[in-house]
């Protein structure tokens, strides 16, 4: 669902320009899903023209992104496909990527939605972009070749149930970690997280006071 600028015009940039959030008139904070969108300096395969392609974002990559969007605008589709399941409303630059802040539809699909994020841990979330102009080819220590974007804008980001990448994983709904951290044979958080191929959230993730 999309908001219309006269109706809700608030938008906060961060005071370094790193991140942005915006106001919404309806909010349920119990349908709130914070994630993990983008790891900077990791290279990912993931599709171009439905081929694989590896690629590696830079981490002042999103900074002119950050500056100049309004999150509600940016499209929330499942799986980048399906219908809008919500709406972003915070978008933040840290050291290790860009975290996001998405508030999740009312109704059937969107309480199905949350089910699902909140119990299976093979879910994340992926993203869809254009060059913003800069990028340039790198070899890894193998010799394989992958493109190395400067310069993104993000045009849609939402759910999947098959990530391109791990790190992109969801790290609280409605203000708690999601069951799936720890349902696991009552695997401790942090070790059930190495396992499925990611870093405790801790380690990067800002408490709700960072957040602002």
């Amino acid at each position: 669902m999309k908001l219309k600028e006269r109706q809700v015009p608030e938008v906060f940039c961060d005071a370094d320009g790193r991140g942005v959030v915006a106001w919404l008139p309806h909010f349920n904070p119990e349908r709130v899903v914070e994630t993990w969108l983008v790891s900077f300096e990791q290279p990912i395969t993931g599709l171009r023209l439905d081929q694989p392609h590896r690629s590696k974002v830079r981490g002042h990559a999103l900074d002119r992104w950050l500056s100049r969007i309004d999150p509600r605008d940016i499209e929330c589709r499942a799986d980048h496909e399906d219908e809008e399941v919500g709406t972003w409303f915070r978008f933040r630059a840290l050291d290790m990527g860009v975290m996001g802040s998405m508030h999740v539809d009312e109704g059937i699909a969107g309480d199905q939605l949350l089910h699902v994020l909140d119990r299976d841990e093979s879910w994340g979330f992926s993203f869809s972009a254009r060059s913003a102009g800069r990028m340039h080819p790198e070899r890894d220590e193998h010799g394989e070749p992958f493109d190395v974007y400067e310069s993104l804008d993000i045009i849609e980001a939402g759910p999947t149930p098959t990530p391109a990448d791990r790190m992109a994983y969801v790290v609280r709904i409605a203000g708690k970690s999601p069951k799936w951290m720890t349902r696991m044979d009552g695997l401790e958080p942090d070790r059930l997280m190495r396992n499925v191929g990611v870093v405790p959230a801790s380690a990067a993730w800002p408490g709700r006071r960072g957040w602002g």
